[in-house]
């Protein structure tokens, strides 16, 4: 592993060893659902003695699935990336969204606005 990130780090110097180790494994993790979708589908529509319709619902079933736990193990392997993009995004969607609500105050019966500030907010 340590050739691929010297080799990707020759051509893109700028690039952090992490973001490229994320990358590799993003790729081994496609190769690998791609190979176990194939071998799968593969073998489910091979059983000429189950229905037409049995085997295309499995075959559906199964892309979903793959698509599934691809969808989980990006998420996983880029957990850190996609946490350091949501922090600053929800730092300044928090401000907006409280200042414009109105809440329901249960003992006086009236509504009223709640108005919250950056520095209020500063615990995020």
């Amino acid at each position: 592993m340590d050739l691929i990130v010297d080799t990707i780090q020759g051509f893109l110097p700028q690039v952090s060893d992490t973001m490229i180790l994320d990358v590799v494994t993003t790729i081994i993790l496609l190769l690998g659902v791609i190979f176990f979708k194939v071998i799968l589908v593969r073998l489910f529509t091979a059983q000429d003695r189950i229905p037409f319709e049995i085997r295309k619902r499995r075959t559906i079933h199964i892309r979903n699935n793959i698509t599934f736990i691809f969808i989980i193990g990006v998420v996983l392997i880029w957990s850190k990336e996609l946490l350091a993009l949501a922090l600053p995004s929800l730092r300044w969607d928090l401000p907006l969204y409280f200042h414009s609500r109105k809440s329901y105050q249960a003992p006086t019966g009236q509504y009223s606005e709640q108005r919250l500030t950056l520095i209020q907010l500063e615990i995020i």
